[in-house]
């Protein structure tokens, strides 16, 4: 919440405010206005909420998943195909296999000429280069995609950070367990 508005909602200096909302309690009325859907630890998402997911990113919505758990995959795969033609993701997502944890991941390709990492200018490589991630899902690239829309990937070749936009909206998947790295502390 404090990412989305780094100032106290209350303050005269605050231009928005956030609004936390379980997934069991999305509806038009509540998720409808909002600029904004970020999705974090979702769990699974019921078809009537895919679906009002899909249509507010063909009406110009922006929507931020942080995929960490295997159901996030199922639910990323379940929105592209409820978005249609129009939402074209640049991978596919999975859980990592039996008996093979995701440690100790760095970033290796940053698309540095592009948001959110070119405001850190010539500092990027060494913030990045002191962050570590663990958990998230795997990756692979699709067929017949924008390599693009992949803003930086990890180690181990599975993206970290994707964009893609569908219609009018804005899709963006940021691939981390944000509780077993050392990013929201950096």
């Amino acid at each position: 919440q404090r990412a989305s508005d780094p100032f106290d909602a209350r303050s005269a200096k605050s231009k928005s405010h956030s609004v936390r909302v379980s997934p069991a309690n999305f509806d038009r009325e509540t998720i409808g206005p909002a600029e904004l859907i970020v999705l974090d630890h979702p769990g699974r998402l019921s078809s009537e909420t895919i679906n009002l997911l899909a249509s507010l990113l063909r009406r110009g919505r922006g929507v931020l998943y942080v995929v960490a758990e295997p159901v996030d995959a199922s639910n990323l795969k379940r929105l592209t195909e409820a978005a249609g033609t129009g939402l074209q993701m640049p991978v596919e997502f999975a859980p990592a296999p039996v008996g093979q944890p995701r440690r100790n991941l760095f970033l290796t390709e940053v698309r540095r000429e592009q948001p959110p990492f070119q405001i850190f200018g010539d500092n990027l490589t060494s913030l990045i280069g002191e962050l570590r991630f663990s958990g998230g899902l795997t990756s692979r690239r699709l067929e017949g995609t924008l390599r693009d829309d992949i803003l930086a990937t990890y180690s181990d070749r599975s993206a970290f950070l994707i964009a893609t936009s569908t219609d009018a909206g804005s899709l963006v998947v940021l691939n981390a367990d944000l509780g077993t790295s050392n990013l929201p502390a950096s």
